[in-house]
């Protein structure tokens, strides 16, 4: 399974020699989570944690973790569009409820030039040539996989 979002210096291409790398266990933790790529593509253990530092990443994973329906609902009239994007970067986050916090932050990592939240290069990624918004797919399937992981 993929993870839902791009991350700089994320796993997403290390976590296929990563994950037969870890011994059998019952408990898995990421401390430096990420986008979460080596969790994304292992089975899951009886206890998962996501941990990371940046506060918008953990809400993000909170959010489709316990509130996927609202999350996607966010972006079902979403549009691709630079002024959207500029728009919504330069919100304050802190004024914001876990949904639009959520929203945010997943629309800019995916529509940023590589996944960078601090850079305001805008990129028409989130869209899926035409045939939908392809974030809601990818946040469904997030939700399945982190049902249950503590973070």
């Amino acid at each position: 399974m993929r993870s839902p979002i791009k991350w700089v210096g994320g796993k997403s291409k290390l976590s296929s020699i990563i994950v037969p790398l870890i011994p059998d266990h019952t408990c898995y933790v990421e401390v430096f989570g990420g986008a979460g790529w080596v969790l994304f593509r292992k089975e899951p253990s009886q206890v998962e944690v996501l941990n990371d530092l940046d506060g918008e990443l953990i809400n993000f994973f909170r959010v489709v973790q316990r509130n996927p329906r609202a999350l996607i609902r966010s972006f079902e009239w979403s549009l691709a569009s630079r002024e959207e994007f500029e728009r919504l970067y330069y919100l304050d986050s802190s004024t914001m409820n876990e949904i639009e916090r959520a929203h945010r932050f997943y629309y800019i990592i995916m529509a940023s030039w590589g996944g960078e939240f601090g850079s305001a290069r805008f990129q028409t990624s989130i869209t899926d040539y035409g045939h939908g918004n392809r974030l809601i797919g990818a946040l469904k399937t997030a939700r399945r996989r982190i049902k249950a992981a503590h973070g």
